[in-house]
């Protein structure tokens, strides 16, 4: 057997970047296993770290065709992968080119090569190198990280010996047999061999950066598409998203080269960057300046465009190949050198494993890579120069996009403006040639899709070449993108100026040619609007046909919809990449006329003038008005032959005209043309560069009216506020007609009088009976492919997200695609606002035949639509609108007095999994469980009883909620339901009835508590408030019900609402933020819900002892056998949220791609599982979790096969297996049934006309059109429907009814495929239960395995707690860390924490400011949480008795909004600690006093102090700068003295502090020696240092305290507890003298 040339040899690969990685990783996957492995080895200058993470841009990956990235990526099995990092999503985000004010020129999505899901994505680099790089070091390959390849030899032998220098300087060398170089642009491996090539400067500098935007959102519309932005002032500038917090701009102009500077700017730098960019880029409006202007200094870069020839490999380089950058540096603006570099590396891996030598392979590599990187070089050039383009240049390049010219136009008139401009630059203009070559991407003339798509990689046969069987060789080039239907070739007419335009933000589509068919609305021509007057001329009227209004008959299809719609284009249409062309406004103002009645819904056909300039902007792609109501049949006149003008060629020579590739049709155009009327306008501009004089402008037809002089134009209606139009808006009132400041008044309603009924529209009947009753709702209203918002909502649109404000009928509108309504329903959310959704719930054809079917007399007007929900910031349910994996409550509160006590119930739901938390409590006057639950759940909005809300509740609300918290007041007993009425509402509802018995049976856990009123009645306000939402019967009806105790008295550590905020728990009190908190150290959780349940646990820590020792049990062994850990992590990690999402799968909700996520995540989890099934058997909390797990074989088995998954996944669309549902199988027997009709159709026309190529052809949505070549004669019958220079389409009585009846079919086919998706649902709910025991098994196991991660990743010293049961409480930690502090700050200073056992219980804290004191209190506590919870802490040894509390008093902060000073929320909190700690409670108290006087704030601490530490007996801190506490409790037992040591320099006021904790008292609070190191002047200092001295009450008192202990000096504490025991009776207080104050005082007293 012949040896493989590269069998067990030496491979080192220069460079572990895309190009790198790419070719090592397509090697090991290529390789045949049977073959020794070549010995790879890779070096690459950086650190792997920096390596996948250097850079912060994005990168263009594209699947246009073979030679795409996105196809290697897929050949590399990674392209799943790399999809899931996609920067704008895969089905979102288009390439945008701008005009100055973020106008929308045109839009390319091309469609994707093969079986790609997409044509084109971003990718932030940083992600697609980390993923090439992992995926390589799974090779057998050895990576060398921070060692760059500086140079290489050939050796006598013929090996190449390479020099490599690491980070420290060091050189070493290696020998290889094969050397790829893909070192980048500066490569040192070419340098070495082929020394002459340098990378050569391409004209242009660009400067730019990340513009950061934390927490986003990015600023529109650079969140959904990327592109370059054209000034036509010689400047442009790129932007593209990186992530969801940060976009890359890059501004760039011609000029010559200068040095350029890469990132980490000093702030000068920075600000002279700028600067200069927002001078150059003056012209472009927000948010440039905005990115601009968030620009990291760490990102900003300066840099000159540069690329380097590619070559082909000699015998010369024989066992070295050059890939990527090192081969073919190319500039940004090729926006292809990741492509290159991915397809680079695969084929020289492909290559070397199909060839048996080197020559051949890398022969064969270069065919492959040499073309397609000259290509490149080659568009980077034409984009530069066009990019940057000005004066005619730029007025050329952009003609067709601002031309009212249909998107098909675009092509050719780019190649002539390109041809034009060179020809105006070099040549005169010369009479064309007859033999013409393409205009494609690889001509000279360079097209528009040329220009901005990827570049072919060698010329081939162009689709753009003229015919040959005509003779009509001389005309211009015609495109695929020109191919229309004949029908949509006769539409000259002047369109109906009624046409409303969608949003300027908008993509748009092209309309297909049955919509273009119905002759009772006018449409425009392609051509109707002039290029700019420079190359206008006028053409002789002899040369203009005529034009006439033609009729037509109805068709199958066209009975579905009118004149114009938002159509998608059809698969089997002539493609093109453009998805949206704006058009400019410069047309004129035109009238229309009455519209008849049974035609109304949404638009007038006729005109009455409501759109003029403005409105015209994008006419072609809206929605027709008529497309809701009942079309009505035309029929079509052809006119006879004789009276029809032929159609005259221009002959204007020695000019490549603008007319030939725009106005006049080629070859492939539809025949039609011919057929023009005299008067038509789409030949009558030209360009002649010989004439310079100006053009005569087109003179208005004159068009007589009856009356013309009484009829005036109707005022537009968003030129005019909604107010002025309608009276009733101006003066608002509800739907009862009471008007605001009524006390019934009801702002979510509003009244709509008779009058205005008997006025609106059908539409707008329709619009205003859902809207009267969501006033304060934006309602999002479906029309066609789009949804909509009117009147006040448009407004809104208008106002904050700039949208396309335009008219709809008598109404002001703005729309939004229906694929981005996700994103700009999360806008409106994210801004406060509840969004509702109304949708169609039917189609044109389903309208018909549901009236067919029910023998309607009269035919609906329009479609039916229903509200389908209403969405709010605290109840979104779907994954894609969630902004994280947190869960995001809706809380319903109820408020009550009993025995004058506060008592609460309460009710709040997490939407998107379903599951309810239900409680009612008596609390404190504080509120302490109230402000615990506000805390913990921080719920996003609030439904409260109006008028009976404490005000203290709402003080707590207002104090602890976000501000973008929604608040809800709901009237009592019609929105808030008593208890009573939520019974019976729950009773009778059928939203708990049991599947066996047909029974309403209540939940277990709500069963228990009926009887509590509170309760209930929260649960009616949130039942009321779902059931207007829309969601109360998916959300109820599953039965998800737990009880919720805000404060855990038994078996958890009770962490109130105080403590989570003072100990920076959950959000830290600097920026609200998660940085620096316990949450996030502790949270590594790979599920989502497992990651909600973690922040459970981080709430209640547990306090029993065997519980927390069972999980410190599993925290050892899964870190003792880390495979269960690593297996469950590799599983997990990608799992979908199943908790949601079987959630919607209940609702009947669910997407089908998500249908097909749960499968597999349950697959998934089973197959975890198994895998960690060995580890089971013994009885430890990890293996009872494992027994525990239900079997999911069962209920998955009839999924393996029950539907299609990758139709799911690709078609979005359950289709069932066959047999599974017989329904669906009588469908489609039905479906090919008609189809096998239509072909054998078909067949006997061929016999009839003896013509074998006759065939079908889909033209839009007018199927099965009969196509026939020119020279076939058919039946008088026939209907030519379109055509082009070689066939003609037709339609006849037969076959229209064959495809009517298949379209109706087809119709009815998607229904049951509806049906059959719910049924799947219905049958996939049934096993629920199973399901969420799963999920809740996962989420254990995730916990568990996050407190091993975090255990383990503490560092040393760390170690497991010790619990000890003993009487007297003891927190012992010896050399503490702060846990939140360790990658912070990599010198902390350990200390060692002792309270209570054999010391005293209370530290008395004292030490200078700023010496660390506040810091032992928090890392205490923070400690004995992570050891509750279960996880190790960062101490050398821990040893603690369980702390059933922790109670804080912390910092010096007044709530001015509650009318409380500093000192009355000291006192409060305070207060709370007095009341509820016990001798198990971790207290500290930090500062108290120094809200008010001295006098007053030492007698308050000393009070409090002395009865902490003697009548509570909790362990704990006091820290104050009261140094006469000191003295005052010198000798208590249970107190003990403890300081910050520092070191104090009087001389110079210096204070050094080292953060140690030892025994004794401070000297002082060095408060001068502070303020000299802030730099107060020593004037003042001196100054105040006198009056402390003289007038300081603290020192004063210390003074005497220490002159009263040289006699007989008893603290007043010891003295108020023995007067205490004295008195026969309790004090004044009510406190008597415990056994354990008794005992503390006999101590006390044995002291002295």
């Amino acid at each position: 057997m012949t040896k493989h040339l590269l069998e067990g040899k030496d491979i080192i690969v220069a460079g572990g970047g895309i190009a790198g990685s790419a070719f090592v990783a397509a090697l090991h996957k290529l390789w045949d296993p049977t073959l020794t492995l070549p010995k790879i080895t890779v070096f690459d200058r950086d650190t792997r770290e920096v390596s996948a993470n250097r850079e912060g841009y994005s990168l263009s990956l594209n699947g246009i065709d073979k030679d795409g990235g996105l196809v290697a990526l897929q050949q590399l099995g990674l392209l799943d992968e790399i999809l899931g990092h996609s920067v704008l999503g895969i089905n979102a985000g288009k390439f945008e080119i701008w005009d100055q004010n973020w106008g929308s020129l045109l839009a390319l999505k091309p469609k994707p090569y093969g079986n790609l899901p997409t044509a084109t994505m971003r990718i932030a680099r940083k992600d697609l190198r980390r993923i090439l790089i992992e995926n390589a070091e799974k090779a057998n390959a050895t990576f060398n990280w921070g060692c760059a390849c500086t140079a290489a030899e050939r050796l006598e032998n013929g090996r190449i010996r390479v020099t490599v220098t690491d980070e420290a300087g060091q050189t070493s060398t290696d020998d290889c047999d094969l050397l790829v170089a893909a070192d980048g642009a500066h490569s040192k491996i070419r340098a070495s061999f082929r020394p002459d090539d340098s990378i050569k400067y391409a004209g242009a500098i660009q400067m730019g950066g990340n513009g950061k935007f934390p927490g986003g959102p990015l600023p529109s519309p650079v969140d959904e598409d990327w592109g370059l932005m054209l000034s036509g002032q010689g400047v442009c500038c790129f932007f593209s998203a990186v992530d969801k917090e940060n976009v890359v701009w890059g501004l760039s102009r011609r000029e010559p080269e200068r040095q350029g500077h890469a990132r980490n700017f000093s702030t000068e730098q920075l600000a002279a960057l700028k600067k200069e960019a927002l001078e150059l880029g003056h012209m472009f409006a927000e948010p440039f300046r905005t990115i601009v202007e968030a620009t990291d200094a760490a990102t900003a870069f300066y840099l000159p465009a540069r690329d380097k020839e590619p070559f082909k490999h000699d015998e010369s380089l024989e066992g070295i190949v050059f890939i990527g950058d090192a081969n073919h540096a190319v500039s940004p603006f090729a926006g292809n050198g990741a492509n290159l570099a991915l397809k680079d590396g695969w084929d020289l891996a492909e290559k070397f494993c199909q060839r048996s030598s080197w020559k051949a392979a890398v022969a064969a590599y270069d065919a492959a890579s040499y073309p397609r990187a000259v290509a490149t070089l080659k568009t980077s050039h034409q984009r530069i120069g066009l990019g940057h383009c000005t004066g005619i240049k730029y007025t050329l390049f952009l003609a067709p996009a601002r031309s009212k010219g249909a998107f098909t136009t675009v092509r050719p008139l780019l190649s002539a403006a390109v041809a034009l401009t060179r020809a105006t630059a070099r040549t005169p203009a010369r009479t064309p040639s007859t033999a013409k070559k393409p205009t494609g991407s690889t001509g000279k003339q360079q097209s528009i899709l040329g220009f901005f798509s990827k570049p072919a990689a060698a010329a081939g046969s162009s689709p753009l070449a003229p015919s040959k069987a005509t003779p009509s060789a001389k005309k211009e080039p015609s495109t695929q993108c020109l191919k229309e239907s004949k029908s949509t070739s006769m539409n000259v007419a002047r369109r109906s100026s009624n046409i409303t335009p969608v949003p300027s933000s908008d993509a748009i589509e092209p309309s297909s040619s049955q919509e273009n068919r119905d002759a009772s609305t006018a449409k425009k021509v392609i051509t109707e609007s002039p290029p700019s007057v420079a190359t206008r001329t006028k053409i002789p009227k002899k040369q203009v046909p005529e034009v006439k209004v033609i009729p037509t008959d109805s068709s199958p299809s066209r009975k579905a919809k009118k004149a114009v719609s938002y159509a998608e284009s059809s698969d089997d249409e002539d493609e093109d990449v453009f998805l949206s062309l704006r058009n400019n406004r410069t047309r004129p103002r035109r009238t229309r006329t009455a519209l008849p009645e049974d035609d109304e819904d949404d638009y007038d056909v006729g005109g009455d003038g409501a759109n003029d300039e403005d409105d015209d902007e994008m006419v072609d792609f809206v929605v027709s008005d008529d497309s809701d109501a009942t079309p009505k049949s035309k029929k079509r006149k052809r006119p006879p032959p004789k009276s029809t003008v032929p159609r005259k060629r221009s002959h204007v020579p020695s000019s490549p005209s603008l007319l030939a590739a725009s106005a006049s049709r080629s070859d492939d155009e539809d025949e039609a043309m011919e057929e023009l009327p005299s008067t038509s306008t789409a030949q009558q501009w030209k360009y002649d560069p010989d004439n310079i004089q100006p053009s005569e402008l087109r003179k208005a037809v004159s068009r007589p009216t009856p009356n013309s002089l009484a009829v005036r134009p109707k005022p537009k209606a968003h030129t005019r506020e909604p107010e002025d139009r309608y009276p009733w808006l101006a003066n608002i009132m509800d739907i009862n007609k009471n008007p605001p400041g009524h006390p019934d008044y009801d702002p979510g309603t509003i009244y709509v009088p008779p009058s205005a009924w008997n006025q609106f529209s059908p539409f707008e009947k329709q619009y205003w009976e859902i809207k009267q009753k969501l006033w304060t709702t934006v309602v999002f209203f479906k029309k066609g492919k789009f949804y909509e918002l009117y009147e006040n909502d448009a407004t809104i649109g208008h106002q904050l997200f700039d949208l396309k404000l335009t008219d709809r009928v008598n109404m002001r509108m703005v729309g939004v695609p229906e694929s981005s309504l996700d994103i700009w329903v999360n806008q409106f959310v994210a801004k406060g606002y509840k969004v509702a959704r109304v949708d169609q719930m039917e189609s044109a054809l389903g309208k018909e035949m549901r009236e067919r079917e029910t023998k309607q007399k009269k035919a609906d007007k329009i479609i039916r639509r229903e509200l389908a929900c209403i969405l709010t910031g605290g109840t979104l349910v779907e994954g894609s609108m969630l902004q994280d994996d947190n869960a995001t409550y809706c809380a319903a509160i109820k408020e009550s007095m009993v025995d004058d006590k506060p008592h609460l119930g309460i009710a709040f739901v997490d939407a998107a999994t379903g599951q309810f938390f239900i409680s009612e409590f008596e609390d404190d006057v504080d509120l302490t469980k109230f402000e615990t639950f506000v805390a913990q759940i921080a719920p996003r909005e609030l439904l409260l009883e109006k008028s009976h809300l404490s005000t203290k509740a709402l003080r707590i609300l207002k104090n602890n909620t976000s501000p973008t918290t929604i608040w809800n007041y709901l009237k009592s007993g019609t929105e808030f339901w008593d208890a009573d009425r939520t019974r019976r509402e729950l009773d009778c509802s059928g939203y708990f009835v049991s599947k066996e018995s047909q029974e309403e049976v209540w939940p277990e856990k709500l069963n228990e508590v009926k009887d509590k009123d509170l309760l209930m009645s929260a649960l009616g306000a949130l039942t009321q408030y779902l059931r207007v939402l829309k969601l109360e019967r998916d959300l109820l009806s599953q039965g998800n019900f737990t009880w919720y105790n805000p404060i855990h008295r038994d078996g958890t550590l009770i962490l109130d609402g105080q403590t989570l905020i003072n100990l920076e728990i959950f959000t830290n009190t600097v920026n609200g933020g998660t940085d620096g908190t316990l949450f996030s150290l502790l949270n590594r959780c790979v599920t989502p819900f497992g990651k909600r349940l973690f922040r459970q646990w981080v709430c209640h820590p547990l306090c029993n002892i065997q519980k927390i020792n069972e999980r410190l049990d599993a925290v050892d062994m899964l870190n003792a056998d880390r495979s269960i850990r690593e297996q469950f992590t590799s599983q997990m990690t990608r799992m979908p949220d199943l908790e949601r999402l079987i959630s919607r799968i209940h609702a009947g909700s669910c997407k089908p791609g998500d249908f097909v996520k749960v499968l597999e995540g349950f697959e998934q989890i089973d197959h975890t599982m198994g895998l960690l099934g060995k580890f089971g058997g013994g009885n430890s909390l990890v293996n009872r979790l494992l027994a525990a797990m239900p079997d999911l074989k069962e209920p998955l088995a009839y999924w393996e096969s029950a539907f299609d998954r990758r139709k799911a996944r690709d078609e979005k669309l359950l289709i069932p297996k066959p047999e599974i549902e017989e329904d669906f199988d009588s469908s489609q027997d039905e479906l090919e049934r008609i189809k096998n009709d239509l072909q054998t159709l078909l067949e006997e026309q061929k016999g009839k006309l003896k013509c074998k190529t006759l065939k079908f052809s889909d033209v839009g949505k007018e199927i099965y059109q009969v196509e026939a070549p020119k020279s076939v004669k058919v039946p008088s019958n026939w209907r030519q429907m379109s055509a082009t220079a070689a066939v003609k389409r037709y339609y006849f009585k037969q076959l229209e009814d064959l495809v009517r009846e298949l379209q109706e079919a087809e119709e009815t086919h998607s229904q049951i495929v509806k049906e059959v998706a719910s049924r799947f649902y219905q049958r996939f709910d049934v096993d629920y239960e199973v399901w969420l025991q799963a999920i809740r098994i996962i989420s254990q196991l995730d916990c568990l395995i996050s407190l091993a991660k975090t255990s383990s990743a503490l560092g040393q010293p760390s170690c497991r707690p010790v619990f000890v049961d003993d009487e007297r409480s003891v927190i012992e930690f010896e050399e503490l860390r702060h846990p939140c502090m360790l990658d912070a700050v990599a010198d902390f200073i350990p200390n060692d924490i002792k309270l209570g056992g054999d010391e005293a219980k209370i530290n008395l804290l004292t030490g200078a400011n700023a010496a660390g004191k506040s810091t032992i209190l928090r890392m205490s506590c923070v400690a004995v949480i992570m050891a509750q919870i279960g996880c190790y802490v960062p101490a050398i040894s821990a040893r603690l008795t369980p702390v059933d509390r922790i109670m804080s008093r912390l910092g010096a902060n007044d709530n001015i909004f509650a009318a409380q000073s500093t000192f009355f929320v000291e006192l409060s909190e305070t207060k709370k600690i007095l009341s509820e700690a016990t001798p198990r409670s971790l207290v500290i108290l930090d500062e108290l006093g120094r809200g008010t006087s001295s006098y007053d704030g030492v007698a308050v601490a000393q009070a409090v102090l002395h009865h902490v530490a003697s009548h509570i007996g909790c362990v704990g801190y006091f820290a104050t700068h009261y140094h006469s506490l000191a003295t005052e409790f010198e000798n208590h037992p249970e107190i003990r003295p403890r300081r910050m040591q520092i070191h104090v320099d009087d001389e110079n006021r210096r204070v050094t502090f080292l953060y140690k904790l030892e025994d004794g008292v401070a000297e002082g609070s060095f408060g001068m020696h502070c303020a000299a190191m802030c730099g107060i002047s020593n004037k003042v200092i001196e100054r105040a240092e006198v009056a402390a001295k003289e007038w300081e009450h603290t020192s004063r008192l210390k003074e005497s305290l220490e002159r009263a202990k040289t006699g007989c000096y008893i603290p007043l504490g010891i003295l108020s507890d023995v007067a205490s025991l004295l008195r026969d009776e309790k004090g004044d207080d009510g406190v008597e003298v415990n056994q354990r104050g008794v005992e503390v005082l006999l101590r006390a007293i044995e002291a002295l």
